[in-house]
């Protein structure tokens, strides 16, 4: 039986954008994340056709609390207890099974173009994400959704909270991907794909995305999944560097998403002048037989794309 997950849509603000989105919402929207599990689950040799099931509730005059940015440990944990009391008062009381319960907050991206940090709840099954209010922006909502819904389950970040920089290995697509760079995939709880060693890409959707090996362990998934392929199709394949980076300036947080500014197609990710592994933080790095071995190949991609901010 699969775990049904129950969709609250809310509208973060007022305007017409939002209202609109949110009247035209229909399950089908969020098919894509269904599919995701499927296949990840397939690949993990899960022996469940449907893991998950997307369910799309009415959507919410209420807003969930809000946890301040520099909550300490005492307020962090007064503030979950709120979130699942608000939760137990605005949801839950559907005839169907409700095993997780996602809170999306929907923002029209001409007023917000950066929204706060999405979480999710172990204790309680709870998520809240923020989103945005717009068709284009779909694929990277999914994504985020997707990321907070594992963490109910029990996954944790594989990504750098100073940095953004996914960790290596557990926060690669393919670690054993040879050559390492650019990554076909990103991990799923990471979030973004590591084109070299100091310059990554938010997925734009799920089929940039797979479930790595530490993150499945964690959700008590099976061990030694099939590889991913080793290519992915050139339908599924994200629009070059050049081409995001025309499109997409950086947005300020990684941990949380943006839109863009032109046209809101897509969504990026903060670089910073520090490479992955400075000493003053934690991130692992690819061995150093590995990351020369690929510096070739490195550099010929480079070649291809138009300059870039570093990390």
């Amino acid at each position: 039986m699969p775990l049904y997950v129950a969709l609250y849509p809310i509208a973060a603000d007022d305007s017409p954008t939002t209202r609109d989105y949110l009247a035209g919402l229909e399950g089908q929207r969020f098919a894509a994340i269904d599919r995701f599990f499927a296949r990840e689950a397939a690949r993990y040799h899960l022996g469940l056709d449907t893991p998950l099931k997307i369910r799309l509730r009415p959507a919410l005059d209420a807003v969930p609390p809000q946890r301040e940015p520099t909550a300490g440990r005492l307020a962090t944990a007064l503030f979950t207890l709120k979130l699942r009391a608000w939760a137990f008062l605005h949801s839950g009381h559907a005839h169907e099974p409700e095993d997780i319960r996602l809170f999306v907050l929907y923002h029209d991206p001409e007023r917000t173009p950066a929204v706060p940090h999405s979480l999710g709840l172990r204790k309680g099954l709870i998520g809240v994400v923020y989103a945005f209010a717009t068709p284009r922006m779909d694929g990277a909502n999914e994504v985020v959704i997707a990321h907070e819904l594992l963490h109910t389950l029990g996954a944790t970040d594989k990504y750098d909270p100073d940095s953004d920089a996914p960790r290596f290995p557990d926060g690669y697509g393919d670690a054993r991907q040879q050559p390492l760079f650019p990554q076909h995939y990103a991990e799923l709880m990471a979030g973004r794909r590591v084109i070299s060693p100091t310059r990554w890409l938010q997925a734009e959707s799920l089929d940039e995305v797979l479930i790595g090996p530490s993150s499945a362990r964690e959700i008590h998934w099976p061990e030694h999944p099939e590889a991913p392929p080793a290519e992915r199709p050139e339908a599924l394949r994200a629009p070059p560097l050049e081409t995001r980076a025309a499109r997409c300036p950086a947005q300020p947080s990684a941990a949380r998403t943006a839109a863009c500014s032109s046209g809101w197609e897509a969504a990026s990710t903060e670089r910073d002048s520090r490479p992955i592994g400075s000493p003053s933080r934690s991130v692992n790095v690819p061995p150093a037989s590995v990351t020369i071995a690929t510096q070739a190949a490195i550099s010929r991609m480079l070649m291809s794309v138009s300059t870039t901010t570093s990390i």
